[in-house]
């Protein structure tokens, strides 16, 4: 399985697809494939992928975050379920 892909084009099909496994969540939902090849939502290896838009040459990029001002996620003593499951990023 890979992780930090960006996929453009395709048609209806494709597209539906691709939307699908991005929100196909690891441990709760079915591995999509596509091509041969296995996708999950990325959200466990990067849940913003700026840099991923960056390198593929996208100069403006526009992230809205979702909670208040100067919120700062608490480190979790327990590893995430993706660390548990062997998943390996980046």
């Amino acid at each position: 399985m890979k992780t930090g892909l960006v996929l453009e084009g395709g048609g209806m099909r494709a597209q539906i697809d691709y939307l699908r496994a991005s929100a196909s969540l690891p441990f709760v939902s079915r591995i999509v494939e596509i091509e041969g090849k296995k996708y999950l939502d990325g959200g466990c290896a990067d849940s913003i992928p700026l840099e991923a838009f960056i390198k593929i040459g996208y100069g403006l990029n526009v992230v809205i975050l979702t909670r208040e001002k100067g919120y700062r996620k608490k480190k979790s003593r327990k590893r995430g379920a993706c660390y548990k499951a062997g998943y390996t990023y980046r």
